[in-house]
């Protein structure tokens, strides 16, 4: 049986030399994993159990932890869809603002336009020195008999 351990052994020392380094080490990393968690165990059991209460009382510390952590995510979330909320509504009233800017400077503009346009009236009764004012007495044109006293 010794010949048959040693071939074994020759055969994995074969193997591992063409097996990547990286993977050597990892592979070499867990069994020292497995070694120390072993020797933990058997420490607990030579120490009559006290590792073992050890770890519970770790264990509930850890349990109280992750339960306080789990809380502080729930209060995130609903603080986060708050100020999503807000947010939209935020958004909404920008949008309407918005609008409602957009008519009230195309109102403006037509103010000025009308504006322009009785400049434009008064400027024209002045040059015509009251003439303007009789013309449209009465709702009626009055534009025929004006151009008739102006032709005769």
């Amino acid at each position: 049986m010794p010949e048959t351990a040693r071939a074994a052994a020759k055969d994995q020392r074969k193997e591992l030399a063409s097996m990547d380094p990286f993977i050597i080490v990892e592979y070499t990393k867990a069994l020292l994993e497995v070694v120390m968690e072993a020797r933990a165990v058997e420490e607990s059991r030579e120490n009559g159990g006290e590792t073992v209460q050890e770890y519970e009382v770790i264990i509930q510390k850890l349990e109280a932890e992750i339960r306080s952590h789990v809380r502080v995510e729930q209060q995130l979330k609903l603080y986060v869809e708050t100020l999503q909320f807000k947010l939209d509504e935020i958004q909404t009233q920008l949008q309407q603002y918005t609008d409602k800017n957009k008519e009230l400077e195309e109102t403006l503009t037509k103010l000025r336009e009308n504006a322009k346009a009785k400049e434009k009236i008064l400027s024209l009764k002045q040059k015509s020195n009251g003439n303007f004012g009789s013309i449209f007495i009465g709702g009626k044109s009055q534009l025929k008999p004006l151009v008739r006293k102006k032709v005769t």
